[in-house]
């Protein structure tokens, strides 16, 4: 046997041996993701706090959450409330201002949402103060692993996406849950803050949850592409095909439980509308897309053509789910099967978002994911 070939032999499998595999970089997402997930962050862009941990799975809400509770805290501290006496108030110091923002932020993320009633699933004053010591205990343990995930050379958009999981984990660690005290308990029973919307075209919960949709669709065409090795102009009419295959049932869903809210009414007239084009635009990009990338001289006219036509898919899509849903929420308050209603359709598309974001990470590290340029320090081994 040649001493030259087992040499270059050895050294090829060491090599590879000290790359990155997808199945690490899965598990490894997975960790920060259910950590950040299971954290009672409350009201998630304003959205219900019994949809938390669903839409947290994904790293663009907890961008856009994250960034929205650091800008309301900083507004809530420049903009405190005054107290309303008589005689001229006294000049809020620093501390007060501080104190008042961080209290009128609590309120926002965990009061309950019927001020007539409490709701177990808002108010989490005795379950996160008694856990202090646990959520500490195991945020040290995912340190260590994120510190062996961030020494792994490469794997940059990994890397960023486990940086919004653990960003957003911070965030709300430090401003809504560690340094709370006996005093939030009495603030939420005394007074109230005006939620933002949690639903409608124009509302934060909606917008967010339309990015991440935009997100996942352009991840799975990634991964269609790569898996059956088609080429960069195929990438239009893969994006079809994720989006139609990706959501139609939720769309169908939505509708059928519109459909029985509005019993056929002229209240069905305007999801039916928008039905149309949620439905027919990933279709003109699964059968025109061949045609406008060939067609098309530049590649780049071709690339905003198809970032176009999904912002035009996103922007009807989150009209549609305003439509399809404000019947049920105008009647939620006053009766209890439109409630029960409300509940089912909001748990069963939360859960539908959570495996389609598992499925597509699966699938997108699988087919796409590149090794090379990845590499294992050794002395991350010590760190198991």
């Amino acid at each position: 046997m040649d001493a030259n070939n087992t040499c270059q032999a050895q050294a090829v499998i060491g090599s590879q041996a000290e790359q990155v595999v997808w199945t690490t970089i899965l598990f490894n997402l997975l960790t920060f993701g259910l950590n950040t997930m299971s954290q009672p962050a409350g009201a998630v862009c304003g959205g219900a706090s019994n949809l938390g941990f669903m839409l947290r799975s994904s790293p663009i809400i907890c961008l856009i959450d994250t960034c929205y509770m650091l800008c309301r805290f900083v507004q809530l501290y420049f903009q405190p409330k005054q107290a309303t006496t008589t005689t001229l108030a006294p000049q809020l110091t620093r501390k007060d201002k501080l104190r008042q923002a961080h209290i009128r932020l609590l309120r926002l993320r965990y009061q309950p949402w019927d001020a007539a009633k409490e709701d177990t699933d808002d108010l989490i004053q005795q379950n996160l103060q008694s856990n202090k010591t646990f959520r500490f205990l195991a945020f040290v343990l995912l340190i260590v692993q994120a510190i062996k995930f961030f020494a792994y050379e490469g794997l940059y958009w990994s890397k960023a996406i486990a940086g919004l999981y653990l960003s957003a984990y911070i965030t709300v660690e430090l401003l809504t849950i560690w340094p709370r005290g006996e005093e939030f308990t009495q603030a939420i029973a005394a007074e109230r803050e005006d939620p933002i919307a949690s639903s409608g075209a124009l509302s934060l919960a909606y917008f967010s949850v339309a990015l991440a949709v935009a997100f996942l669709s352009f991840l799975g065409a990634a991964f269609i592409k790569d898996a059956t090795n088609g080429s960069h102009e195929s990438l239009p009419q893969h994006l079809g095909t994720a989006s139609f295959s990706s959501w139609t049932l939720a769309l169908l869903f939505a509708y059928g439980m519109c459909v029985v809210d509005s019993k056929f009414s002229r209240k069905l007239l305007e999801p039916t509308l928008l039905l149309v084009p949620m439905l027919g635009i990933p279709w003109a990009y699964y059968a025109f897309g061949p045609q406008m990338a060939v067609g098309v001289d530049k590649q780049i006219i071709a690339q905003v053509l198809s970032v176009g036509l999904g912002i035009a898919w996103v922007g009807v899509g989150v009209k549609y789910a305003s439509a399809v849903t404000r019947t049920i929420r105008d009647k939620a308050g006053k009766d209890k099967n439109s409630a029960n209603r409300r509940i089912l359709i909001e748990k069963f598309l939360a859960w539908y978002f959570v495996l389609l974001h598992l499925l597509t990470a699966v699938l997108y590290l699988r087919f796409s994911y590149d090794s090379n340029g990845t590499s294992v320090p050794r002395w991350t081994k010590w760190l198991g």
